[in-house]
């Protein structure tokens, strides 16, 4: 009978509970993920980028106890500290339609021999010509540079607002005062009007004037 009672004892106690975290180390992974992101956006390091983010899908994520609005609230102002990050380093002016070169062709020179596009510069004799042309790929080398971070940084910012939205109706309501945490930690983390607009009106579907 003991026994019999025992497995029943054991069996009412739950089989996993899940690690408290502290508001300070809360603050700290937020801090630290901000930290982590902002060097690899000034460095345009587009693979460990790709690691960050991925956390950051992964964190929004991974199930957590609904009750556990502290956590919740956590995890919505490390996502929105993030945004704002790679909305910073948006160019507003960027045009994904303006493609670099795939080869650049060197210029031409009167009287000079007619380069093939590709060509190395050492194969080039005129010293003028082959210093232009240098210019030419190192400029374009920087235009696909460019084109490359922004189209990453357009994608990002569409995915991980995805990834809030799903965040956002899995662990808030629709209440009053959900509602209004919602726009709290926006206003607090996100400093970027057009941005703040945006994503009131994806999360709270209150739109800005």
């Amino acid at each position: 009978m003991l026994t019999i009672a025992g497995a029943c004892i054991a069996k009412a106690q739950p089989a996993h509970r899940e690690t408290q975290v502290s508001p300070q180390q809360k603050r700290t992974e937020a801090e630290t993920f901000k930290e982590e992101l902002s060097a690899a956006l000034t460095k345009k390091d587009i693979v460990t980028l790709d690691e960050l983010t991925s956390r950051f899908a992964a964190l929004l994520t991974k199930p957590m106890n609904p009750a556990d609005h502290e956590s919740r609230d956590a995890r919505l102002g490390i996502f929105l500290a993030g945004i704002q990050s790679i909305d910073n380093a948006r160019d507003p002016k960027f045009d994904s339609a303006d493609l670099p070169q795939a080869n650049i062709a060197p210029p031409y020179k009167k009287g000079e021999e007619i380069y093939d596009s590709g060509i190395s510069p050492d194969g080039i004799k005129d010293p003028e010509v082959r210093a232009e042309y240098k210019r030419r790929i190192a400029a374009n080398n920087l235009k696909r540079e460019q084109h490359e971070f922004q189209s990453w940084l357009k994608s990002a910012h569409e995915d991980l607002a995805a990834h809030a939205i799903q965040f956002r109706y899995k662990y808030f309501s629709s209440f009053p005062e959900d509602l209004a945490k919602i726009e709290g930690a926006v206003d607090k983390h996100v400093n970027d009007g057009v941005l703040r607009a945006e994503l009131k009106e994806k999360l709270i579907g209150k739109e800005v004037k």
